[in-house]
């Protein structure tokens, strides 16, 4: 079990210098406290996209479907990054 050791005690003990506890002090908020954020599922993210640019969403979905992709988007990721690349590429 690891034992936990407060910045002060550890200054006390001379495990580490004062230099790196004023380099560290700053990163003690818990990295997975950003990452909850609610995961949008294919469907979701393009209707999200044919909502937001409802032109540049037909146009580059046409395109998609001409180069081969199917036309089933319910859980096509790779047809799903072609039309945000596309869209991307057209608010240029």
């Amino acid at each position: 079990m690891l034992k936990k050791i407060t910045l002060a005690a550890a200054l006390a003990a001379g495990s580490i210098g004062l230099t790196a506890a004023t380099a560290t002090a700053g990163f003690n908020i818990p990295a997975y406290g950003h990452t909850k954020a609610k995961t949008m599922s294919v469907s979701e993210r393009m209707q999200q996209m044919k909502l937001s640019h409802p032109r540049a969403y037909n146009d580059c979905l046409n395109l998609a479907i001409a180069r081969g992709h199917s036309r089933g988007y319910e859980h096509d990721t790779n047809l799903m990054m072609f039309v945000e690349g596309c869209i991307a590429r057209t608010q240029l």
